[in-house]
């Protein structure tokens, strides 16, 4: 008898031990996504509950009965309530570009690795508890969709580029942001071969995006009219993406060269970057000119006209430092060179202008103040 009271004993302190376990774990999947904290905490409770749950499903019938009680419960909570919210996290397309660099207009906080880590801890408790396979399900829509979201990405991109003008290289780049996560998403989740196809859009997406830039710089070169002229200052002023951009091509030469090794055959994204360097080299060429025309006595420029030339021939340069960076290419220290050597001598030419031509003392100072700060 005394051992039948001491088993019961023994019984009760489990269960109330995963009562408490369970309880918690409730808590945990009231609002998981707030923080980082909260959705690691409901990760590790579900790991916590699923090993308890497993152990408990050993012992007598009272343990099993409440196990299973508690097993169809968070089940119930998990499809009704948790699910839901992350379906909106996961529809919501700037989650994608969540960064500690670049802030986003989303209302969530929890960066995206941190809430596939609790979807799989989520999937993983249903599998381990036999708990059906809705969790698993959905799983796979969020995997799907994600796939269906970077397809999108990359056709609206070239759906929306047009010979007669600019790429928009913002958005080109928060693309590629977002296809870079999303391609993390899938290997998290096991799906590899999915991510395989981002990756590959991705890939497919930077070289559109270069390649892009070369009709507006053969408009500028064969016109140089005024309006390509802005097309070409709209374009290079998003640096900071065009940077990305062409970071991304340049990542995929080693692996290129190491799927196709033979060494006097140019690979893909080799080819890219070589027009895109040949389109910068046409672009120095018609911009140093008009920035020699534009500094003339008699070219009477308007300043807001000659200060963008100076702006673009100033972005030029730090696009081609980078490229020379990437490429080791002696011909874009050139380009660099020629601009600073035309900046500066336009920065002593103003100089001169100011002290000869006294109504034109304003417009010189602002050009000579833009040559200084920029070059």
């Amino acid at each position: 008898m005394g051992r039948v009271k001491l088993m019961g004993r023994a019984t009760t302190n489990r269960l109330e031990a995963f009562e408490t376990l369970h309880a918690a774990l409730k808590r945990a999947l009231a609002d998981p996504l707030a923080t980082s904290g909260t959705v690691a905490l409901a990760a590790a409770r579900l790991d916590d509950h699923a090993a308890k749950c497993r152990s408990l499903l050993a012992g007598d019938s009272a343990e099993r009965l409440a196990v299973r009680a508690a097993i169809e419960e968070i089940s119930t909570l998990a499809n009704a309530k948790v699910k839901p919210r992350l379906a909106a996290y996961f529809a919501d397309q700037n989650v994608f570009l969540r960064n500690d660099l670049k802030p986003v207009d989303t209302p969530w906080t929890v960066p995206v690795a941190e809430v596939v880590a609790f979807l799989k801890a989520l999937v993983a408790w249903e599998r381990r508890l036999g708990a059906g396979a809705e969790l698993n399900a959905f799983m796979a829509r969020v995997c799907d969709e994600a796939l269906a979201l970077s397809v999108r990405c990359v056709k609206e991109f070239k759906q929306l580029q047009s010979p007669d003008d600019f790429p928009d290289y913002r958005t080109a780049a928060h693309n590629l942001l977002k296809l870079d996560s999303v391609a993390l998403l899938l290997v998290e989740l096991d799906r590899l071969k999915q991510a395989e196809e981002v990756r590959r859009l991705s890939h497919h997406h930077g070289k559109i995006a270069l390649l892009s830039a070369l009709d507006v710089i053969d408009r500028h070169v064969a016109s140089k009219d005024i309006y390509a002229h802005f097309d070409i200052a709209a374009m290079l002023v998003s640096f900071e993406d065009i940077v990305m951009v062409i970071t991304q091509v340049s990542a995929l030469v080693d692996q290129e060269r190491g799927e196709n090794p033979h060494p006097y055959v140019e690979t893909l994204s080799e080819h890219v970057l070589l027009r895109f360097e040949k389109g910068l080299f046409q672009l120095t060429r018609s911009y140093l000119q008009s920035f020699d025309k534009a500094m003339s006595d008699d070219a009477g420029q308007a300043p807001s006209i000659i200060l963008s030339i100076v702006r673009i021939l100033v972005q030029i340069a730090r696009i081609a430092t980078l490229l020379q960076h990437l490429t080791g290419s002696k011909s874009l220290a050139g380009v660099v060179r020629k601009i600073s050597t035309a900046l500066n001598a336009g920065a002593e030419r103003a100089m001169g202008l100011l002290a000869r031509s006294p109504d034109r003392q304003k417009r010189l100072r602002e050009i000579y103040a833009a040559l200084e700060a920029l070059g």
